[in-house]
């Protein structure tokens, strides 16, 4: 990630947006739960345990150095993240914090 920003093409392989349709079929036989506001889903630099279905409010993408120099980007559902990373088992770069009124799924 050059000068903070996050590329576009590395923002793809982060997040994807979801059609109702896909949404619908990943969703399908999994228990969604509310997250509370502020709540990580995701570390960074960890490897996730798996991906993070959001399907209801936001999530911040967030990078950068300590709170005074963090940068973030917001991301409305529905979006699946972490998805790639985990499927290639490597560290997901970024932090990924639930923003408000946040129903989200572990997926495997």
């Amino acid at each position: 990630m050059m000068g903070g920003m996050v590329p576009e093409r590395a923002q793809d392989s982060l997040a994807r947006r979801l059609t109702r349709s896909e949404l619908n079929r990943l969703a399908a036989r999994r228990r969604c739960h509310r997250v509370l506001e502020g709540r990580i889903l995701i570390y960074r630099d960890h490897i996730p345990y798996g991906a993070m279905l959001v399907v209801a409010g936001s999530v911040d993408l967030e990078w950068g150095g300590g709170m005074r120099h963090a940068r973030s980007i917001k991301l409305f559902a529905p979006v699946v993240i972490g998805e790639e990373h985990l499927r290639q088992r490597r560290a997901f770069p970024l932090t990924v914090r639930a923003g408000a009124g946040v129903r989200a799924c572990h997926l495997d």
